[in-house]
């Protein structure tokens, strides 16, 4: 047995260890209760947002991706690639590669490129978003030097059966069909999602660089709870065709097969709780070009483990404790053999608050590379109630942080570079917080900062390597204002978000923009609803990017409108839905050679149960 295989073992079997001790302080006069939430019992997690979706929400953005909704709900700059193309999302100034994506807990960020393709996931993978700048995910993530996405999904143990099937079409050929069952029987609850989504539309003239593609996905999850226990089951399969433009024909080609295996047990006794997660990210990547003769060959398999002791002193005095490993291993005809990595981390912390005043917490992370030792992760959090009458609130959270090399940026032949250090830098924030029962205000601004940047340029012989020589320095301030109001048939929704992001990157004694970030970024949503009638309005606006020095693309405008419907039936429920996007038919590019869309139309039709049927 080699010594990374001895070590991964005795990583596990700690695990196992930990979980078995605390197994013998249960206590005989444990009560049973209806729902363990492990999540909620985390530590103080400041500046995060958190998006859970009702019945109604999930069939109004039934065909959207999770990158649609971060950008018109969230409020977030995504990168795209054209329709059909790559989504990735730039958070607070960093990269990709530096935001973290979760699905109920599994990171799903490709080891080869760092990243995470939000268009391939649909909205219906998750029933809650959160999203968490970097001070305010260390518990959470192993690298999110930016910040942390997690998609989650929740039993819903309230109702009984619940069945939902629709369908979707739109302009250029796209077609999207989606199924789902939950059902609840004593105490197990499932839900099942299917969805199948084509795009045919070919861009033989390369205006708008549309992409084909064919994508199927499957989830399935399962829970059961008996009195203090708690057991999860979610599988993910994901298998994804995509034809990419190309110049005049098409000659390069994507396929991803993606499957992901979580496993969780949550125990609730006496004043602790204990959970144990293991899971499995399968990823299988082919991209080929027939023009430049490149047929490359990529699989990753990523088992991760993690397990969190949350124990209650008092009502105002938590500790929490964990231990996460996972074993990385990747083969790719790109690499000279296969390549394997196994990252390790501990990290203990407590939360404290003084009545409803103030609230704290502090984060002691330690993360290893094998047996090497990598940068210490403290943060630390507090918040203060300023004002009862107001709802005003102040909170401040600070941590520092570390990101790992890609296997790309390590193995890819022929100038892969094993000796990059880690991006190890600092992030900080601070909020105020304004809401009564109608409006919530929010402002919040924050500072981060990222050396040893890892960047690909040109060598002496033309071709690309990876080095450290950069540093990042992003702040901004995001500002954030929502409305709502409701009288009898009547209901109205209306929210604001404003992001300034001021990313500078230090190369050789120069200072210069970080690229494809803009420096202003601004969504707005408004819904109104009349019985069961709703017309939803969103606008979007990105500053301009800049690709070099001078070189920048045009700003952004973007408009769209969705128009729902619903009927109500002894047993059913139907809903009908007309969308129009890029109302204002803008011309700019999105990232470089890839322009909006112009002005289309979607339609769709989706059948729902009520609670019983």
């Amino acid at each position: 047995m080699t010594i990374v295989a001895k070590y991964f073992v005795l990583s596990l079997c700690f695990l196992f260890i930990n979980i078995a001790a605390k197994a013998q302080m249960m206590l005989s006069d444990s009560v049973e209760i209806d729902e363990i939430e492990i999540l909620e019992n985390r530590l103080q997690t400041f500046g995060f947002k958190s998006f859970v979706f009702s019945a109604d929400s999930f069939i109004q953005n039934s065909s959207q991706s999770i990158d649609e909704l971060l950008k018109s709900r969230g409020g977030l700059y995504i990168k795209n690639y054209g329709f059909g193309g790559i989504a990735s999302l730039a958070m607070r100034g960093g990269n990709a590669a530096q935001t973290e994506v979760l699905w109920n807990g599994l990171r799903i960020n490709s080891p080869m490129l760092g990243q995470a393709d939000l268009a391939l996931l649909p909205l219906a993978v998750a029933n809650e978003i959160r999203i968490m700048p970097a001070s305010s995910s260390q518990a959470e993530s192993m690298g999110g030097v930016a910040g942390t996405i997690s998609l989650e999904n929740r039993p819903d143990w309230h109702s009984q059966h619940k069945m939902r099937v629709g369908f979707s079409s739109g302009s250029f050929a796209d077609k999207n069909f989606l199924a789902s069952l939950d059902f609840k029987f004593n105490n197990i609850s499932s839900a099942t999602y299917f969805s199948s989504s084509q795009f045919n539309k070919a861009d033989i003239a390369n205006q708008y660089r549309f992409s084909r593609f064919k994508k199927n996905i499957v989830q399935q999850n399962i829970y059961f709870k008996q009195k203090e226990h708690f057991f999860e089951i979610n599988l993910l399969h994901l298998s994804n065709h995509t034809i990419l433009p190309a110049a005049g024909v098409d000659n390069e080609t994507t396929i991803n097969l993606l499957n992901n295996m979580n496993l969780n047990y949550k125990w609730n006794f006496s004043k602790a709780i204990i959970s144990f997660q293991t899971g499995i990210v399968q990823n299988n990547y082919q991209y080929k070009n027939n023009f430049a003769e490149i047929n490359s060959i990529n699989k990753s398999l990523s088992w991760q483990n993690k397990t969190h002791l949350f124990f209650s002193f008092t009502d105002d005095l938590q500790f929490i404790a964990g231990m996460a490993a996972e074993y990385v291993s990747v083969k790719s005809n790109n690499y000279s053999g296969e390549q394997n990595q196994l990252i390790s981390s501990i990290f203990t912390g407590i939360n404290w608050q003084y009545k409803s005043r103030l609230k704290s917490y502090i984060l002691l992370k330690e993360s290893f590379l094998f047996a090497i030792k990598l940068p210490f992760q403290p943060s630390f959090g507090i918040e203060f109630r300023n004002l009862d009458w107001l709802n005003w609130f102040t909170k401040f959270s600070v941590s520092r942080n570390f990101r790992l090399p890609t296997f790309n940026d390590l193995f890819w032949q022929p100038l892969g570079n094993p000796d990059l250090l880690p991006e190890s830098g600092f992030s900080t924030e601070m909020a105020q917080l304004f809401s009564n029962n109608n409006f919530h205000i929010e402002i919040t601004a924050y500072l981060s900062k990222i050396e040893q940047q890892i960047t690909w340029i040109p060598s002496d012989n033309g071709l690309w390597k990876p080095v450290n020589y950069q540093q990042i320095n992003s702040k901004g301030i995001e500002n954030e204002f929502t409305y709502d109001w409701s009288k009898a048939k009547y209901q109205f929704h209306f929210s604001l978000l404003y992001r300034f992001s001021h990313s500078l990157v230090l190369e050789n004694n120069e200072i210069f923009f970080q690229r494809f970030i803009p420096k202003h970024h601004f969504s707005s949503n408004a819904d109104f609803g009349i019985k069961k009638s709703k017309l939803s309005v969103n606008y979007q606006f990105s500053g301009k990017r800049f690709i070099y020095e001078e070189n920048y693309l045009l700003p952004l405008h973007y408009l769209t409108a969705q128009f729902v419907r619903s009927v109500d039936f002894q047993r059913f429920n139907l809903n009908f839905s007309f969308g129009i996007n890029n109302i204002l038919n803008y011309k700019a590019e999105q990232m470089p050679g890839y322009p909006l869309a112009p002005r289309n139309f979607s339609f769709s039709v989706f059948l729902s149960s009520h609670d019983k049927y």
